[in-house]
């Protein structure tokens, strides 16, 4: 992530002279320090991955139980990290108004814990690397969304919210931001309940 983002920003010199730069300077900023700050992860169990396991692309039966996935135009043999990661950025990452978007760590640790019962063995420096995997998953997505404030090309725009496509992608981006500092002020806290959930 930081090195993507670093990238990304490097053409903030160039984004300057755009009448639009002004208004996303300061999650530009943002994003970047986050992205200096953030750890590096190494990543080691690789698995046969969905690629795309938000909570959209899952099926639920009348009872609320998930019983299938769609969407399996990206499923591909990858890091499982990355996989669970971004699954616990889109289930346990509630967007709130203002499109501010906040962990909610019961969904967070009953989700974690129930693939460490049931799914296949991360490493013990993966387990303990998931929140900081999370933050990563959801800072790459700030970036997307960001970058798409300039462009207007990826995203879809929701024209019974927003304004704009550009005005979405900024708010949207922005949010995921708050969910990357909140992860990681509780970052200590969650690697301890997660060990409690392995023991």
């Amino acid at each position: 992530a930081v090195t993507t983002w670093a990238v990304r920003s490097h053409r903030e010199e160039t984004r300057r002279l755009d009448p639009k730069f002004e208004q996303a300077a300061p999650s530009l900023r943002r994003g970047r320090d986050l992205a200096e700050g953030m750890p590096l992860i190494s990543p080691v169990t690789r698995a046969a991955l969905h690629g795309d396991p938000k909570l959209e692309n899952f099926l639920f039966n009348d009872q609320g139980r998930a019983v299938g996935l769609i969407d399996l135009d990206t499923v591909r043999f990858g890091w499982l990290l990355w996989e669970l990661a971004d699954g616990l950025r889109s289930w346990a990452g509630v967007r709130s108004a203002g499109d501010e978007v906040v962990l909610d760590q019961d969904i967070f640790l009953a989700a974690a814990g129930s693939y460490q019962a049931h799914g296949l063995n991360l490493t013990d420096e993966e387990r303990t690397g998931l929140p900081d995997a999370v933050r990563a998953m959801a800072l790459n997505l700030a970036r997307r969304y960001l970058a798409d404030y300039f462009e207007e090309t990826y995203f879809a725009w929701d024209q019974g919210s927003y304004p704009s496509l550009a005005e979405q992608n900024l708010k949207r981006g922005s949010g995921l931001l708050n969910l990357v500092e909140e992860i990681g002020e509780v970052r200590e806290d969650l690697i301890l309940k997660l060990g409690e959930d392995d023991g």
